[in-house]
């Protein structure tokens, strides 16, 4: 499979799964893993992946990309430092920022779900600056078609999967009025590991904001260069590790603290976490360059 071939084809599944996850939001009522947060963080971790395989970065994109991630962190940094500053003080210290400080305070004290909707919408401009190098190779009329047909698919495809995950995920119906059942968000579980990779409760919190900010280095990885020759089925295999690497710290986030499983693998799994922005390239960069030379 060429390159050219491999990477257009991740474009458009990329694009379809996002589609999917945000037709969703057409259903009437939304509850478990479908509510609007649910939703933007599952388009954001599916977009997350496909974007750091492909890693097509123009100029554009690159400002795009570091916008959605940085918006993101502060999405969920601002409600955490509420509880930390006195009333009012985050605020004012957002204020302080020149152009861009007023707003920035204003946005601090909306609700959570604006926030998730700026960030969605963040999302969906960077989903089209992304595909528009692909684009401009074609003619709008098939770019037209091509939309309506993936559009029209994902709708039916995303509003039965709506209807699939609401029946799997909605939450049981509590015995009394006096009773409520804590249940973690499914998005915010590999948080809940992150946080317990270490005992020291800083280090936890610089770890899992870390880990959110890891992705803004993809554009800096070269995952174009990591696909030439035949070594492309490395990269792959390394961007599927990242997936059950992510989904494994989800699942360790929904155990106790005090099992045996997260004490000893979640310090294993943040460590390959990070070693896949930091190590992985480097090392697979080299091995793909061998190969290359070796072929010429």
């Amino acid at each position: 499979m060429s390159d050219e071939i491999n990477r257009s084809r991740a474009h458009d599944i990329g694009l379809f799964l996002v589609l999917v996850v945000l037709a969703g939001l057409l259903l009437p009522a939304r509850n478990g893993a479908l509510s609007l947060t649910g939703t933007f963080y599952l388009a954001l971790f599916i977009h997350i992946g496909f974007s750091i395989y492909i890693g097509d970065f123009s100029a554009w994109r690159k400002v795009s990309w570091v916008l959605l991630i940085g918006v993101w962190v502060m999405s969920e940094l601002v409600p955490f430092l509420s509880f930390l500053v006195p009333w009012g003080q985050l605020e004012f210290w957002l204020a302080q920022f020149p152009l861009i400080g007023n707003i920035m305070a204003a946005w601090s004290v909306t609700g959570y779900d604006f926030k998730i909707v700026l960030s969605l919408a963040i999302l969906i401009v960077d989903l089209g600056v992304m595909h528009h190098a692909t684009w401009q190779r074609h003619s709008w009329r098939r770019i037209v078609i091509f939309l309506a047909v993936v559009g029209v698919a994902a709708v039916v495809s995303g509003i039965a999967f709506g209807l699939t995950t609401n029946r799997l995920f909605s939450l049981p119906d509590l015995p009394t009025e006096d009773t409520f059942q804590i249940v973690s968000p499914w998005y915010l579980l590999p948080f809940y590991a992150l946080l317990r990779a270490t005992e020291n409760k800083l280090g936890g919190l610089l770890l899992m904001f870390g880990a959110m900010l890891a992705p803004a280095i993809a554009p800096f990885m070269r995952a174009e260069r990591l696909r030439q020759g035949h070594l492309w089925r490395l990269w792959l295999f390394a961007c599927l590790a990242l997936a059950i690497i992510w989904a494994a710290l989800g699942y360790l986030g929904s155990l106790s603290p005090d099992e045996s499983a997260v004490v000893y693998l979640v310090p294993v799994l943040t460590t390959l976490y990070f070693a896949f922005f930091l190590i992985v390239p480097s090392v697979l960069g080299r091995l793909v360059r061998r190969a290359v030379a070796a072929e010429l």
